[in-house]
């Protein structure tokens, strides 16, 4: 079998504004996919700028492909879609795997080819609570095949329809990790575990050390430059720096180690990351900056267990936050995750499943958010006068929400005579419809580029063609800029074909 993953990837560990998960996901996935005899591709911009113990373990399984500078800059959706299209094709892939929700970009590319090209296609994202799992499903669901979201048991939907798997957090645990880490694992009653990704995790640490001296806890700080990170160490007091050890970047089992043994963990404010550790049963203080999760939307069993704050500084609140996390009791923490940490086994056993099997349901679940198979087949003879046009299936793929309504990617199969095609259109929900015909005229007056094809009775909703200046580069262009600097290494990454 042969499995093609879509994701992104943007390091700046300076700053912070990383986001590494989708990326480590999809490579988690696909070295397990691998190792069960599968050919296994990625497709992901910004991928040269990180380095860790997965990425080293994937380099030699995975084929890594590049997408071109011409291609990743080009401001036109088709032309990206045309380039993703041969890209799957050469592969030969069997199944699609988006590795988030295909808002955009590379991954709405990936969700829509994969219609074009009848392969099935598998959305991964995160679980963050009952309700917003089962709004992920009615959002998303039209566009997929199946849909696989990872979280802590009490996050995941509670009546899932049959397209909808449930994964254990992708953690592993095992004795060799236990006794590397007891090498390295500080000799003191309460540990902390900085996951120094982004050098701010580490700023804020240091910062609480320094507020609140006569701590009687240690910091294991995990880091990517180990060298860089002990001179930034050697400027600080002896009495703080005596406090904390330095670790290379290690292996993920021993990394999940870390974290089990730990009283605390801080890093960024990643669902990921925070995931992994509240699963583990140690609380979680999270850095928070754009792009990042904000704990409020987690359920309330969980919130207790999490902090958050955007700056790296030890005000009083922060303080108190850390203390409080820092006294939280292991066993007060249990009923977040009562499963095991089979995630791997689980969502590769459900892509195995996928093959040869595209959804029927589709074109229902988009008609129920208001895109049925008549509209969509009024709006593509209105676009192509004079031709019978008969709708084979829909999908939509929500893009956006908007001041007045949402946006949505809608992309049909339909046939013409002989001939099959899939358009693709951008699709309209309006929360305050136009009701009148001089309303229309003024909407249309002031977007003269939009040109469209259906418009319901009431006005609530409209099929229009795709414009060219909402289908930015997205995905394609994240972790370019990051990566520039760094292209050599970027190429270093590239593997041959499978």
């Amino acid at each position: 079998m042969r499995l093609l993953f879509a994701a992104y990837c943007m390091v700046n560990n300076a700053d912070g504004n990383s986001l590494i998960g989708v990326f480590k996901r999809c490579l988690r996935i696909g070295v397990e996919l691998h190792r069960r005899g599968h050919s296994v591709a990625i497709v992901c911009s910004g991928f040269g700028s990180f380095r860790d113990a997965t990425v080293t373990q994937a380099r030699g399984k995975l084929r890594f492909i590049e997408i071109p500078p011409r291609v990743a800059f080009h401001a036109s959706s088709r032309v990206q879609r045309r380039w993703l299209r041969e890209t799957v094709r050469e592969f030969g892939a069997d199944v699609v795997v988006i590795g988030e929700a295909p808002m955009g970009g590379v991954l709405l590319d990936a969700a829509v080819v994969a219609g074009q090209l009848s392969i099935p296609s598998v959305i991964l994202d995160n679980a963050y609570s009952p309700f917003l799992a089962e709004k992920f499903v009615l959002d998303h669901g039209p566009a997929a095949d199946g849909i696989a979201l990872m979280g802590p048991s009490s996050f995941q939907m509670q009546d899932p329809p049959n397209f909808y798997c449930a994964v254990a957090p992708l953690i592993s645990l095992g004795a060799d990790a236990a006794a590397t880490l007891d090498e390295q694992w500080p000799r003191a009653r309460r540990v902390v575990t900085v996951l120094g990704y982004e050098q701010k995790a580490e700023q804020l640490a240091i910062a609480l050390l320094r507020a609140m001296p006569w701590l009687s806890c240690h910091l294991l700080l995990i880091t990517p430059d180990a060298a860089a990170a002990q001179a930034r160490l050697a400027l600080l007091p002896a009495a703080i720096r005596k406090k904390i050890h330095v670790m290379a970047m290690p292996a993920e089992s021993v990394l999940f180690e870390a974290i089990r043994r730990s009283k605390l963990v801080i890093g960024k404010a990643g669902f990921m990351q925070m995931c992994e550790s509240i699963c583990l049963e140690t609380p979680f203080l999270g850095i928070y900056y754009y792009g990042c999760y904000t704990v409020w939307q987690l359920p309330w069993r969980a919130l207790r267990f999490v902090g958050q704050t955007s700056g790296t500084a030890a005000t009083f609140f922060v303080a108190m936050r850390f203390l409080r996390l820092l006294h939280t009791p292991k066993s007060s923490m249990r009923a977040v995750h009562r499963g095991g940490f089979n995630g791997l086994a689980i969502v590769c056993d459900f892509l195995e499943s996928m093959v040869g099997r595209p959804r029927d349901g589709v074109t229902e679940d988009s008609a129920r958010v208001g895109y049925t198979a008549e509209r969509v087949r009024q709006a593509l003879e209105a676009r192509h006068p004079g031709r019978s046009i008969e709708v084979v299936w829909v999908r939509t793929a929500h893009r956006c929400s908007e001041a007045n309504g949402k946006v949505d990617c809608v992309f049909a199969r339909y046939r013409s005579g002989q001939r099959h095609s899939v358009a693709t259109l951008t699709g309209r929900r309006l929360m305050k419809p136009i009701e009148t015909a001089d309303q229309a005229t003024q909407a249309a007056t002031a977007e003269p580029a939009r040109k469209v094809w259906y418009r319901s009775p009431d006005g609530a909703l409209t099929l229009e063609d795709e414009m060219e200046d909402e289908s930015q580069p997205g995905h394609f262009l994240l972790g370019w800029l990051a990566c520039l600097k760094d292209n050599r290494r970027s190429k270093s990454l590239t593997m041959p074909p499978s």
